[in-house]
């Protein structure tokens, strides 16, 4: 689930029962405004520490990977779409990180799912 996944759900949620509490006569209207904010501001606040921490992972598994001696090359996908691993492959300071070259990679039909699989060319 993205974010904006999870901030549609729960104002959904807060949209369905915050007015029925209002109805009800158990919470005020300003109590609303204050609930609805302090809900989206939780929310953002753990999905931020959440998306940071993913990408401290990311960054330190690189970082290890390009250190190690027993790592000759890393060869990511031709257009990769997670934002940290494209700026390691745009790094010059970074030659072992590098992607793959479209040509060697053909599209083989995905018996039973309707997609298609890549694999590499034989050499």
């Amino acid at each position: 689930m993205n974010q904006e996944q999870l901030v549609g759900a729960v104002r959904l949620i807060l949209m369905a029962t915050l007015p029925t509490l209002v109805t009800w006569g158990l919470i005020t209207q300003t109590q609303v405004t204050d609930l609805t904010s302090g809900a989206i501001a939780i929310i953002m606040l753990g999905w931020s520490v959440y998306d940071h921490r993913h990408a401290a992972k990311v960054k330190a598994g690189l970082d290890a990977l390009v250190a190690s001696q027993d790592v000759k090359k890393i060869v990511t996908v031709p257009f990769p779409t997670d934002p940290l691993i494209a700026a390691a492959v745009a790094d010059p300071g970074q030659p072992k990180i590098t992607p793959v070259d479209p040509g060697s990679v053909i599209k083989v039909p995905d018996a039973g799912v309707g997609g298609t699989t890549q694999a590499n060319k034989p050499s």
